[in-house]
C-alpha cells in the first residue's frame, strides 16, 4: 500500500481523466484513452495539489467555432447555398465530436446549426424549391 504523499493527482491532457501518479514518475499513460504524457518536475515547496490546474483550461471546439462563423456568414451569403450547408455540416461535426472535459463553447455549434438550417430553407424558398 502506498502512502498518499507518495502519489500526486494529475489529469490526462487528452480526455481529462483524473490519474494518480507516483511522485517519482516522469511519464504516465492514461488507462482510458492510452495517451502518454510527460509530467513536470514538482517544486519542493509546492502544495500536494499543485498539479490541479486552476481556472478553465478547456479549448473551444474547432468545428463548433467554424460552424458558428459559417452560420453568421449565411446571414449575408445565403444566396450561395453552399455556405449554409457548410455551416450545417461543420456545426453537426462540432456537436458530435464535442468533449465536455476538454472543450468548451458548445453553444457555438448549436447556433451555427440553427442559422445554417434557417438560411438554407430561406435559400430554397427564394430559389423556388417549395413551389
Amino acid at each position: 500500500m502506498t502512502d498518499a504523499r507518495d502519489e500526486r493527482v494529475v489529469f490526462c491532457a487528452k480526455c481529462g481523466q483524473q490519474l494518480r501518479a507516483p511522485r517519482t514518475a516522469s511519464r504516465i499513460r492514461c488507462p482510458k484513452c492510452q495517451h502518454q504524457q510527460t509530467l513536470r518536475a514538482e517544486q519542493p515547496d509546492a502544495p500536494i495539489d499543485a498539479e490541479v490546474v486552476s481556472g478553465d483550461t478547456r479549448r473551444p471546439n474547432r468545428f463548433a467555432r467554424i460552424g458558428f462563423y459559417l452560420g453568421l456568414a449565411s446571414i449575408v451569403l445565403f444566396e450561395l447555398g453552399i455556405v449554409p450547408l457548410a455551416a450545417i455540416v461543420c456545426s453537426g461535426l462540432g456537436l458530435s465530436t464535442f468533449n465536455e472535459n476538454t472543450e468548451k463553447k458548445k453553444w457555438m455549434a448549436g447556433w451555427g446549426l440553427a442559422l445554417g438550417v434557417l438560411y438554407l430553407i430561406l435559400n430554397m424558398y427564394r430559389n423556388g424549391r417549395f413551389d
